[in-house]
């Protein structure tokens, strides 16, 4: 009888496995960076390699949900092993809601101009949060295909994700977010924004506007941002207080299985005495030998009031997805 018992309840518990469609996918990639910084030698990076386990499963009505669990190894983050951007997400004719690691309603759109392999990014567009409600899409006639987004995150001890966070999460700090995007054929507009405690009862506010637009072979893409009463950036003079601005633009050319583009990125502190800042330009060729497997070089020429970030460096990459 125990073992009758047994038996039923492993069934049980293994039926949801079997209805459920699971997929297993993941990434790596490798580059060899020369550089040309006095403190910083030749270098092998790799770019957070990673197994993602997808499951999903039909509900009634239309409606489906699906469960990722990322496991990333990130040698910027203790343990190196961990779930970023693991969450659940209920999927139905009500729009989306995600909850766990997931971006935030800014960070989720944008990011047009953060096109190159290695390098570059546009750092402007907000971070992830633990709750976000995307509704379906609406709009009628040429209006039709606008979309908003909005999340937020708790201040408690969120467990979300391992120990609570990562960096470019808000992790522990109450956060708010909205954003509005708009595509219609080979154009695209965003305007979001972004309030996230920092501490002693500041806020940062952040706003991001970006516009792209796709004809054939060619895309071109602006970006720009200001995130008032910052935290403090990581590697940077920008301390906790300042004001930014973030300008991002990017522009590429693709030919079969081969692409060439570049972008630009300013960092610029607003209201000081010593004002700091930063350009860099990214240069960059990626061809894909098959649809999991891609080679890329990429090159960044940075200039900056911050001395150790005026540098040039070159990225030999490979990437494989599967």
């Amino acid at each position: 009888m125990k073992k009758i018992i047994a038996l039923a309840v492993a069934s049980a518990f293994a039926l949801p496995a079997v209805a459920a469609d699971i997929t297993i996918g993941g990434s790596m990639d490798y580059q060899y960076v020369s550089t040309d910084s006095e403190n910083t030698d030749d270098y092998i990076a790799s770019d957070d390699p990673q197994i993602n386990v997808v499951a999903t499963s039909e509900l009634p009505n239309g409606a489906s949900i699906t469960a990722t669990f990322n496991i990333v190894e990130d040698t910027d983050s203790d343990p190196a092993l961990d779930n970023q951007s693991s969450h659940l997400n209920l999927t139905g004719a009500f729009g989306t809601f995600e909850v766990g690691d997931v971006s935030g309603a800014l960070d989720q759109t944008g990011d047009w101009t953060d096109i190159a392999p290695a390098f570059g990014g546009y750092f402007g567009d907000g971070n992830d949060h633990y709750l976000r409600y995307d509704l379906p899409s609406f709009g009628v006639g040429p209006l039709g295909g606008l979309q908003a987004s909005f999340s937020v995150s708790p201040s408690g001890n969120n467990d979300a994700v391992e120990g609570g966070g990562q960096e470019g999460t808000a992790t522990n700090r109450e956060a708010s977010a909205w954003s509005v995007t708009y595509n219609n054929g080979g154009f695209g507009i965003y305007l979001g924004r972004e309030e996230t405690d920092r501490d002693a009862n500041e806020v940062e506010e952040w706003d991001s506007f970006g516009v792209r637009y796709t004809a054939g072979p060619f895309y071109v893409a602006y970006e720009t941002g200001e995130v008032k009463n910052i935290a403090a950036i990581t590697n940077s003079d920008i301390a906790a207080g300042d004001d930014v601005d973030y300008r991002g633009i990017a522009i590429r050319y693709t030919m079969g299985d081969t692409v060439i583009g570049a972008e630009n990125q300013q960092i610029d502190e607003e209201g000081t005495e010593t004002q700091d800042w930063s350009e860099e330009q990214v240069v960059f060729i990626n061809h894909s030998i098959t649809d999991e497997v891609n080679v890329y070089v990429s090159h960044s020429s940075n200039g900056s009031t911050d001395t150790d970030n005026d540098t040039s460096q070159t990225a030999f990459g490979i990437g494989y997805s599967f």
